[in-house]
C-alpha cells in the first residue's frame, strides 16, 4: 500500500464523510417533506383549505439547513376567510424556537447545559455545518424552559385536585431534595442579587444494577425551580403525580440535608424524613475535631441505636475541657435529635 506524501488526517476524513452524509440526508429530508406536503394537499378539505401556490422555507436540522417548498392555503370557515396557513408546518409539529427541528433544539439545550451559550453555539455550528448564534441558543433554552414550566404547573393543578395522571404503581416511593446557590448574570443579577437559591427534587421507586459497582434509579422524575417553598412543593407533587399513581403509594421516604424548607414536605404520616448520609457524616466531621472521638460516634451511629448515639455525644460533651468543642458536641446532639435520630 502506497502512503501519499501529503497525509490526510483522520479528523479530516471523518469531517469530509460527515459532510457528504449530511448533504445526502438534507436531500432525502427535502424529498420526504415535499412528498408529505403533496399527500396533505390531496387529502385536504378543499372547502376549508384553498390552494394559493407554494412558498419556499428553510428548517435547521441536525444535518444542516434544509430548504423545501410547501403549499400555502387560504383558510375558510362558514364562508368567511379566516387566515392563511401551511398544513405541512402543522403536521411537522415543530415546537422549538423558530424554524429549528426538535432534535436540533435538544442538541443545543444539551450543549448549553454543559457550558455557555457561545460555546454551545460554536459546537453545534461545527457539528451541523450551519450558523447557530448564541442568541439563538439562548432563545431555544428559554423556550424549552417556558414549555417545561407550563407543563409542570398544569401537573401541579391536577395534583391539587387529586387528578394526577400517573400510572406507575409502587408501595414505596423514595425522594431526595436539595438546594443549590447559583451565580446570576445580567438582568437577573440586577433583580435578585449576585446569587439565588434553586430548589431541586427527584423521586424514584428503586434501583437496578447497571454495572459492577453501579446502580441506576428506576422510574426517576425530577424538577427544579427558584420559586418559594409552597409553590415548589406544589410543583414537585405535580411532577410525581404525573408519573406515579399516588393512591397506591403507602410509604414515602424523603432524604435531605436538614433544611427547614425540605421538612415542609412532611404533609402527612406516609412521608418519613431522613437526613441524607452525606450531610449527616459531614455534620459529625465538622463538629468533632478529635479523630478517636469521631470514630466512637460513628460506631454508635452504625449500631442503629439512636439513644446510644445521643448518649455517647453527651458523654463526650461532659468529658471535654474544651469549651468550644463542648458547644459543638451539644449542637451536634441537638441537630441529630431534631432530624429524627431514630431514622438515621
Amino acid at each position: 500500500m502506497t502512503i501519499p506524501e501529503n497525509k490526510i488526517s483522520f479528523n479530516e476524513i471523518e469531517r469530509k464523510i460527515s459532510q457528504i452524509m449530511n448533504a445526502e440526508g438534507r436531500k432525502m429530508l427535502r424529498e420526504v417533506l415535499e412528498a408529505w406536503d403533496k399527500e396533505l394537499m390531496e387529502s385536504r378539505d378543499k372547502e376549508v383549505y384553498r390552494h394559493k401556490g407554494k412558498q419556499k422555507t428553510t428548517v435547521k436540522t441536525i444535518m444542516g439547513e434544509v430548504e423545501y417548498s410547501r403549499v400555502v392555503y387560504e383558510i375558510w370557515g362558514n364562508g368567511v376567510k379566516v387566515g392563511h396557513g401551511y398544513l405541512l408546518d402543522e403536521a411537522m409539529g415543530i415546537s422549538c424556537s423558530g424554524q429549528l427541528s426538535d432534535l436540533l433544539c435538544a442538541q443545543i439545550i444539551e450543549m448549553s447545559c454543559k457550558g455557555s451559550y457561545r460555546d454551545a453555539s460554536r459546537t453545534v455550528s461545527e457539528m451541523t455545518g450551519q450558523t447557530i448564534s448564541h442568541t439563538t441558543s439562548w432563545s431555544v433554552v428559554q423556550s424549552a424552559g417556558k414549555e417545561i414550566d407550563g407543563h409542570e404547573q398544569r401537573l401541579a393543578e391536577l395534583a391539587s385536585e387529586a387528578r394526577g395522571s400517573g400510572d406507575i404503581e409502587t408501595k414505596v416511593l423514595f425522594e431526595e431534595q436539595d438546594g443549590i446557590s447559583l451565580y446570576l448574570q445580567g438582568k437577573s443579577r440586577a433583580e435578585h442579587g449576585e446569587r439565588k437559591d434553586m430548589k431541586l427534587a427527584i423521586a424514584y421507586d428503586g434501583a437496578r444494577k447497571s454495572g459492577k459497582n453501579r446502580y441506576t434509579l428506576t422510574n426517576k422524575v425530577a424538577c427544579a425551580n427558584f420559586e418559594g417553598i409552597e409553590d415548589f412543593v406544589s410543583r414537585k407533587e405535580g411532577v410525581i403525580a404525573g408519573a406515579y399513581n399516588i393512591d397506591e403509594v403507602e410509604l414515602r421516604f424523603l432524604n435531605g440535608d436538614g433544611a427547614n424548607w425540605i421538612r415542609r414536605n412532611l404533609m402527612d404520616d406516609t412521608i418519613h424524613y431522613q437526613l441524607d448520609t452525606f450531610h449527616r457524616n459531614k455534620w459529625i466531621t465538622e463538629k468533632v475535631s478529635d479523630e478517636a472521638v469521631r470514630k466512637t460516634i460513628m460506631q454508635a451511629l452504625y449500631s442503629n441505636d439512636p439513644e446510644l448515639l445521643l448518649h455517647v455525644i453527651e458523654v463526650e460533651a461532659i468529658s471535654t475541657d474544651d469549651e468550644m468543642q463542648r458547644e459543638n458536641y451539644m449542637k451536634l446532639q441537638c441537630e441529630l435529635s431534631t432530624q429524627r435520630a431514630s431514622k438515621l
